[in-house]
């Protein structure tokens, strides 16, 4: 069995034959990383279920969905990428003596081999650590640079895209500010987008945009070339912040003046 899987092997790249002895292209330690993901997801979806004695509070059940929607993505394609080498590594151990199904399973390996590179691909995009900010909602404001009135026009063939995005992911769009050009351009405007992953999304749009096009405001058909600047704020999470009373200090202040007078009976500064 050795000797076949050695005959079989010296036609295969030296990548494919590492994930034939299911090693993949994740290293031991991504591996392991994942693992603890999956882990995570387990414990978090085993309390949100939890029943009876230990109920889930409302603040421990929306950090738990988060925990479950952010994790979901990267534990599902893990189960995916073991069962996919689940299935290779039954077929390297499957002994055939029959030419045409000899070929069949050849078929299958080179096919499991394909769907587990792109699989890996995804493994190491989802496991990657995401910044704490990327689930939350943005604002986004974008400016006219360098080209005048196409500059303008530009910035508005922008935020009417960035419009489109929004409403096609279900995302609500609140514009904040508006400053247009004589020809209805934009000079300058902010909006509010609200939804899930939002500030994830549009980040990697920060920074100057450049675009080269014959403009309307040029009669004579030359090409310009104008540019437009787009930055993206996340917007905080609303917190649930309880007060104490006996961890408050407060203090008094009076007035000082002769006795009997009534500004000494009235507080004017309280902290």
């Amino acid at each position: 069995m050795r000797r076949a899987l050695r005959l079989l092997t010296r036609s295969i790249p030296r990548l494919d034959r590492a994930l034939l002895r299911n090693e993949g292209y994740l290293s031991p330690e991504l591996k392991e990383y994942a693992r603890r993901l999956v882990t995570r997801y387990d414990e978090a979806m085993t309390r949100l279920a939890a029943k009876g004695d230990q109920p889930v509070s409302s603040a421990d059940y929306k950090l738990l969905s988060r925990t479950i929607s952010e994790l979901r993505p990267a534990v599902e394609m893990y189960e995916q990428l073991e069962k996919k080498q689940n299935e290779l590594g039954e077929l390297v151990n499957m002994v055939v003596e029959d030419n045409l199904m000899r070929n069949l399973v050849e078929e299958d390996k080179q096919r499991l081999l394909a769907e587990l590179r792109e699989i890996e691909a995804h493994v190491c995009q989802a496991i990657t650590p995401r910044d704490s900010a990327d689930s939350n909602s943005a604002i986004l404001e974008v400016r006219a640079g360098t080209g005048g009135e196409e500059a303008a026009l530009f910035t508005g063939d922008m935020l009417t895209a960035y419009q489109k995005l929004a409403t096609r992911q279900h995302w609500i769009f609140e514009e904040l500010h508006r400053s247009e050009s004589e020809k209805g351009g934009i000079k300058e405007a902010s909006v509010s987008v609200v939804g899930d992953g939002v500030f994830g999304m549009l980040k990697c749009e920060c920074g100057v945009h450049r675009v080269q096009r014959v403009p309307q405001t040029d009669a004579f058909g030359r090409v310009h070339t104008s540019t437009m600047t787009v930055a993206v704020l996340p917007q905080p999470r609303e917190i649930e912040l309880q007060l104490n009373p006996v961890d408050l200090k407060v203090e008094t202040f009076r007035s000082g003046g002769c006795a009997n007078a009534v500004v000494l009976f009235c507080s004017f500064c309280v902290l």
